[in-house]
Protein backbone atom coordinates (compact mmCIF):
# COMPACT_ATOMS: atom_id res chain seq x y z
CA UNK A 1 0.00 0.00 0.00
CA UNK A 2 1.42 3.38 -1.00
CA UNK A 3 2.22 5.86 1.76
CA UNK A 4 2.08 9.62 1.23
CA UNK A 5 5.51 10.51 2.55
CA UNK A 6 7.29 12.13 -0.41
CA UNK A 7 6.54 15.48 -2.00
CA UNK A 8 4.72 15.20 -5.30
CA UNK A 9 7.67 16.72 -7.21
CA UNK A 10 10.19 14.16 -5.94
CA UNK A 11 10.81 10.97 -7.85
CA UNK A 12 10.21 8.90 -4.75
CA UNK A 13 7.58 6.38 -3.77
CA UNK A 14 7.02 4.86 -0.35
CA UNK A 15 5.10 1.61 0.04
CA UNK A 16 4.17 -0.47 3.02
CA UNK A 17 4.94 -4.13 2.39
CA UNK A 18 2.95 -6.53 4.51
CA UNK A 19 4.85 -9.58 5.71
CA UNK A 20 4.94 -11.15 9.16
CA UNK A 21 5.72 -7.58 10.20
CA UNK A 22 5.31 -4.65 7.85
CA UNK A 23 8.30 -3.08 6.12
CA UNK A 24 8.29 0.47 4.83
CA UNK A 25 10.10 0.61 1.49
CA UNK A 26 11.20 3.92 -0.05
CA UNK A 27 12.48 4.05 -3.62
CA UNK A 28 14.08 7.16 -5.18
CA UNK A 29 15.54 8.16 -8.48
CA UNK A 30 17.47 11.32 -7.65
CA UNK A 31 17.80 13.23 -10.88
CA UNK A 32 19.96 16.33 -11.22
CA UNK A 33 16.91 18.60 -11.13
CA UNK A 34 15.60 17.38 -7.75
CA UNK A 35 16.28 19.13 -4.47
CA UNK A 36 15.98 16.07 -2.24
CA UNK A 37 19.26 16.84 -0.47
CA UNK A 38 19.08 20.64 -0.48
CA UNK A 39 19.01 21.88 3.07
CA UNK A 40 16.52 24.54 4.09
CA UNK A 41 16.65 25.69 7.70
CA UNK A 42 18.91 22.72 8.51
CA UNK A 43 16.53 20.15 7.05
CA UNK A 44 16.44 18.38 3.70
CA UNK A 45 13.44 16.75 2.03
CA UNK A 46 15.14 13.40 2.62
CA UNK A 47 15.35 14.12 6.34
CA UNK A 48 11.65 15.02 6.43
CA UNK A 49 10.75 11.83 4.53
CA UNK A 50 12.79 9.59 6.82
CA UNK A 51 11.28 11.28 9.85
CA UNK A 52 7.74 10.57 8.55
CA UNK A 53 8.74 7.03 7.60
CA UNK A 54 10.11 6.27 11.06
CA UNK A 55 6.91 7.55 12.66
CA UNK A 56 5.08 4.84 10.69
CA UNK A 57 7.60 2.04 11.21
CA UNK A 58 11.14 1.47 12.44
CA UNK A 59 11.47 -1.26 9.79
CA UNK A 60 12.61 0.92 6.87
CA UNK A 61 14.48 0.11 3.68
CA UNK A 62 15.41 3.13 1.57
CA UNK A 63 16.98 2.51 -1.82
CA UNK A 64 17.51 3.87 -5.28
CA UNK A 65 19.72 5.55 -7.80
CA UNK A 66 20.74 8.46 -5.59
CA UNK A 67 23.58 9.77 -7.78
CA UNK A 68 25.83 10.24 -4.75
CA UNK A 69 29.10 8.32 -4.77
CA UNK A 70 29.14 6.51 -1.45
CA UNK A 71 32.74 5.35 -1.91
CA UNK A 72 34.21 8.72 -2.89
CA UNK A 73 37.40 9.62 -1.05
CA UNK A 74 36.18 13.24 -1.04
CA UNK A 75 32.37 13.16 -0.80
CA UNK A 76 30.57 16.19 -2.17
CA UNK A 77 28.00 18.15 -0.13
CA UNK A 78 25.01 16.09 -1.32
CA UNK A 79 26.73 12.80 -0.56
CA UNK A 80 27.67 14.05 2.91
CA UNK A 81 24.08 15.15 3.58
CA UNK A 82 22.78 11.77 2.38
CA UNK A 83 25.18 9.78 4.56
CA UNK A 84 24.63 11.94 7.66
CA UNK A 85 20.84 11.91 7.27
CA UNK A 86 20.57 8.16 6.81
CA UNK A 87 22.99 7.55 9.65
CA UNK A 88 20.92 9.78 11.96
CA UNK A 89 18.01 7.36 11.46
CA UNK A 90 20.16 4.29 12.14
CA UNK A 91 20.40 3.31 8.48
CA UNK A 92 23.51 1.68 7.03
CA UNK A 93 24.49 1.56 3.37
CA UNK A 94 24.65 -2.05 2.17
CA UNK A 95 26.16 -1.44 -1.27
CA UNK A 96 29.93 -1.37 -1.01
CA UNK A 97 31.13 -2.06 -4.56
CA UNK A 98 30.85 0.26 -7.59
CA UNK A 99 27.49 0.21 -9.34
CA UNK A 100 28.38 2.49 -12.24
CA UNK A 101 31.58 1.80 -14.11
CA UNK A 102 32.84 3.82 -17.07
CA UNK A 103 36.23 3.92 -18.77
CA UNK A 104 37.34 6.64 -16.34
CA UNK A 105 35.34 6.13 -13.14
CA UNK A 106 33.90 3.62 -10.74
CA UNK A 107 31.17 5.01 -8.52
CA UNK A 108 28.71 3.64 -5.99
CA UNK A 109 25.60 5.66 -6.81
CA UNK A 110 22.96 2.97 -6.27
CA UNK A 111 22.18 2.58 -2.60
CA UNK A 112 20.30 0.36 -0.19
CA UNK A 113 19.98 1.84 3.30
CA UNK A 114 18.48 -0.06 6.23
CA UNK A 115 18.98 -0.79 9.91
CA UNK A 116 21.17 -3.88 9.62
CA UNK A 117 20.34 -4.99 13.17
CA UNK A 118 16.76 -5.71 12.05
CA UNK A 119 17.82 -8.16 9.26
CA UNK A 120 15.14 -6.78 6.93
CA UNK A 121 16.97 -7.72 3.73
CA UNK A 122 17.41 -11.33 4.76
CA UNK A 123 13.90 -11.53 6.20
CA UNK A 124 12.21 -10.12 3.11
CA UNK A 125 14.38 -11.88 0.55
CA UNK A 126 13.34 -9.16 -1.89
CA UNK A 127 16.75 -7.67 -2.56
CA UNK A 128 19.05 -10.67 -2.55
CA UNK A 129 20.65 -10.98 -5.97
CA UNK A 130 19.13 -7.69 -7.13
CA UNK A 131 20.53 -6.28 -10.36
CA UNK A 132 20.45 -2.67 -11.47
CA UNK A 133 19.22 -2.25 -15.02
CA UNK A 134 21.26 0.79 -16.00
CA UNK A 135 24.31 0.00 -13.92
CA UNK A 136 26.44 -2.89 -12.81
CA UNK A 137 25.09 -5.64 -10.59
CA UNK A 138 24.76 -4.65 -6.98
CA UNK A 139 26.89 -6.43 -4.39
CA UNK A 140 25.12 -6.51 -1.05
CA UNK A 141 26.98 -6.96 2.21
CA UNK A 142 25.21 -7.95 5.39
Amino acid sequence: REKKIAHSDDETIWVEVMMKKKILLGLTYRATYTDLLTEEEGNSKLNKMLEKAHLISDRVIYLGDLNCDYNSQTPDKDTTILMETCSAYGLNQLIKSPTRITEDTKTTIDHIWTDTSKNLIKESGTLIGMKATAHEGIGITH
